[in-house]
């Protein structure tokens, strides 16, 4: 959460590389971050619940792991950026699309 809004960004099923129209959220994270050098930033990494747990949590730090490389590229400090994978989003709908498109993301916590 930054600012009292949720930011995030967006996957294709079984990709780690942010879908176009959601990389957005990465502009306005790198604004919020320059703007206040002193935060730091944990990075969340989720996948949906479609293939095994253990896939789940690799592809989710896959997905976390290039949105910090972007964040690095804009100049962001590697010791500002905290990745953390949670593997398979277990709160949604497994059986709905619409959920698991949803649930194929990397979300911001600033701290």
């Amino acid at each position: 959460m930054i600012n009292d809004k949720y930011y995030s960004v967006y996957f294709d099923f079984n990709k780690s590389t942010p879908i176009e129209n959601s990389t957005a959220a990465i502009d306005v994270v790198l604004s919020y971050l320059r703007k206040n050098p002193s935060a730091n930033l944990d990075i969340l990494g989720y996948a949906d619940q479609v293939g095994e747990s253990e896939y789940n949590e690799k592809l989710s730090n896959a997905r976390a792991n290039n949105v910090k490389t972007i964040l690095e590229k804009a100049g962001i400090a590697s010791s500002k950026l905290n990745v953390v994978a949670n593997g398979a989003d277990t709160s949604i709908q497994k059986d709905s699309e619409e959920a698991r498109r949803l649930a194929r993301r990397v979300t911001f916590r600033v701290k």
